[in-house]
């Protein structure tokens, strides 16, 4: 439940106190910035991958359209003096 918890040996997860399970995978070395899935998992999570290669694009799209502000998400400051603007 928490990937950054790693211990040598069986014990207590020292956030939330569950049971260490062992990590087993075969001959892999395990990463700690990459996620693992199994052929199953992947193919219930409808994963797709790719080799990353360095292409030039194949079609231009032009879209037209008018970029218009949300304004639920405008804010104002309000300034923490006293006093007034003239100009």
């Amino acid at each position: 439940m928490h990937p950054q918890i790693r211990m040598n040996k069986p014990g207590k997860c020292p956030i939330c106190g569950m049971e260490l399970i062992p990590l087993e995978q075969a001959g892999v070395v395990v990463d700690s910035n990459s996620i693992y899935l199994s052929k199953d998992a992947l193919e219930l999570a409808n994963v797709l991958t790719s080799v990353v290669t360095r292409q030039k694009p194949v079609k231009e799209i032009r879209l037209f359209g008018k970029v218009q502000a949300v304004e639920s998400l405008i804010q104002s400051q309000v300034a923490h003096i006293s006093g007034r603007i003239e100009n």
